[in-house]
């Protein structure tokens, strides 16, 4: 069987910081899992694909593709950096919720979380 990983960050947009976190968990994934599947959510897919070498799209959640990738995944991972304050808290509540009752693990890695505003 294969552990398919859905990963939401702040990836896409060239921060070194949130990249070396995604790389580092990609590897640590691989090193426990002998087959799994990386879906990164990404603001620059083609980017991150290009560096990471998974698949990766758009985090649209109106998105038909980004439904199909999050209700056959295993595992949904948030990472990266401090994304997460203000403006996002709703959605990664509404998706942890949504994956934990779809039976998914939920893991929250290397996060930075507080209030801002951009």
């Amino acid at each position: 069987m294969t552990l398919n990983v859905v990963i939401h960050g702040y990836f896409g947009f060239g921060n070194i910081g949130d990249e070396a976190i995604l790389a580092t968990l990609i590897e640590e994934f691989k090193r426990m899992f002998s087959n799994v599947e990386f879906t990164v959510l990404s603001s620059n897919p083609a980017r991150t694909t290009g560096i990471h070498k998974v698949s990766s799209i758009r985090e649209r959640l109106l998105s038909l593709s980004f439904w199909r990738v999050f209700l056959k995944s295993h595992v949904l991972v948030f990472a990266g950096g401090g994304r997460y304050g203000y403006a996002t808290w709703r959605r990664m509540a509404f998706l942890a919720l949504l994956a934990e009752l779809l039976g998914k693990t939920v893991i929250f890695r290397a996060l930075g979380v507080y209030p801002y505003e951009w």
